[in-house]
């Protein structure tokens, strides 16, 4: 792995190196004041075994140029008031400015600004769009508004005078809606509909279960929905049952009824929907549930040995694809034992003690 291309995940293993990884996740966060930067500098330089940590951050975060000005931040003798000039100027310290720049360099290799036609004819505008293990890709429509594709993920579309219809297949897909009050925008999935005129959202099949968060603007959502026969000439959708609208912040799960309804603060927002920019973001998420994420992405199976191995907390980010990168990162910071029991196959396990 070169430690320069990969953005991997940080275990909270040993405390001094949790504490580095913190630092970089506060300040790349934005959310770090002039106090906060010299308590970063007390702590970093309180001991050799400090830096020494912080310097291991930088080495698998090295995708971050912020890290490296962060460490000529500690070692300046006045570094407050250039601090507050760089955050003015909207410099390291304005949150996420970086790691956008990074990012969207990233979406634009997965594949993002495709442009994807409809077939015409007597029926309307007609298309399926597929996104294979590890793929992602945008469909831009007619209209203005846009589809983003997740890794194994199938959609198909149908749009009429009158209605713009979406069936997920599976997988998940992010929704920009442009307004037609008109012409609704409905997204058909499993038993359940999104509808929207304005707006943007995710929409993700679980199984059964639909897990829809909204990013911008409010859904509805309905279940017992059905998309209309692909051969009808006037299309009608069976009778939905309505269940609850939703606004930005809010994620919903949901299948026969609202099974889950909770409010995402604007950082797990984020988190969440990172994956449109080639990147997984976690913050104290179980490995179990990591693994699960990032399984999605490669066909390469991960198998957790112990259960207190599967709870070991995860914070950091990885890159789409990017698997190695999560086996090294655990290695090197949480003493995880890595073994490939076959092309594709690895199991996790703690390393036994000597």
């Amino acid at each position: 792995m070169s430690k320069s291309d990969n953005v991997v995940p940080l275990p909270e293993a040993k405390d001094i190196e949790a504490q580095a990884a913190a630092w970089v996740m506060r300040f790349e966060d934005g959310e770090a004041t002039a106090g906060d930067l010299a308590a970063f500098r007390a702590w970093r330089n309180a001991s050799e075994q400090h830096a020494n940590a912080f310097d291991r951050m930088n080495a698998l975060w090295g995708a971050l140029d912020a890290v490296e000005e962060l460490k000529d931040y500690a070692a300046a003798d006045d570094n407050v008031a250039l601090i507050e000039e760089q955050r003015r100027a909207g410099g390291i310290f304005a949150r996420r400015t970086i790691f956008a720049a990074a990012a969207a360099s990233l979406a634009v290799a997965a594949g993002a600004g495709v442009v994807y036609e409809l077939t015409r004819g007597a029926k309307g505008e007609t298309g399926t769009f597929r996104t294979a293990v590890g793929e992602q890709k945008t469909v831009r429509l007619a209209d203005g508004s846009a589809i983003e594709l997740n890794t194994d993920t199938a959609v198909d579309v149908r749009y009429t005078h009158s209605a713009r219809m979406i069936t997920l297949l599976h997988g998940e897909a992010y929704f920009s809606v442009a307004p037609n009050k008109r012409r609704p925008f409905t997204v058909y999935a499993g038993k359940g509909a999104v509808t929207a005129v304005g707006t943007a959202f995710s929409v993700r099949l679980r199984g059964a279960l639909i897990d829809v968060l909204v990013a911008k603007g409010r859904v509805a959502l309905s279940t017992g929905a059905r998309a209309p026969a692909k051969d009808a000439v006037t299309p009608r959708t069976a009778p939905a049952k309505p269940l609850i609208e939703i606004s930005k912040g809010e994620n919903a799960v949901f299948e026969d009824k609202i099974e889950h309804l909770d409010r995402i603060p604007p950082a797990a927002l984020d988190r969440r929907l990172s994956w449109r920019d080639g990147i997984l973001e976690f913050s104290g998420e179980k490995l179990a549930d990591v693994v699960s994420d990032v399984s999605r992405y490669t066909n390469t199976h991960i198998e957790i040995d112990g259960e207190a191995l599967r709870d070991l907390p995860v914070t950091g980010y990885l890159k789409v694809g990017q698997v190695d990168a999560m086996f090294e990162a655990l290695a090197v910071m949480a003493d995880v034992q890595v073994d490939r029991v076959s092309a594709d196959h690895v199991r996790l396990s703690r390393k036994e003690k000597e």
